[in-house]
């Protein structure tokens, strides 16, 4: 079984190979519930990073049924939810910091 957590470490500071693990994963439901926006976040991730990984972002939004007018709703909520992450990932490696001193 994948450790969700690790990967989620892993693809917020630009690890390509965690990204699309964690795209695929939620894209067919492997390890985690199958949630095609969740997917489609991890998506867009992966073609910030490389460009040829839009087409996959946008066939999953497709698979959400998302439309165009829901589209810029959903891209902002995309990085609210990865700054959520980020931090939590942030809060959680400064916890294990300070259990290790102790």
């Amino acid at each position: 079984m994948k450790d969700v957590k690790a990967l989620k470490r892993k693809a917020l500071v630009g690890d390509i190979n965690a990204i699309l693990d964690l795209a695929h994963m939620y894209n067919v439901g492997d390890c985690v519930e199958q949630n095609y926006l969740e997917a489609a976040k991890w998506y867009l991730c992966a073609g910030l990073h490389e460009p040829k990984f839009i087409d996959a972002w946008l066939i999953t939004l497709k698979d959400a049924d998302c439309t165009a007018s829901k589209l810029f709703d959903y891209r902002q909520a995309i990085y609210q939810d990865l700054m959520k992450e980020l931090a939590e990932i942030l809060i959680d490696m400064n916890n294990e910091i300070k259990s290790e001193k102790s």
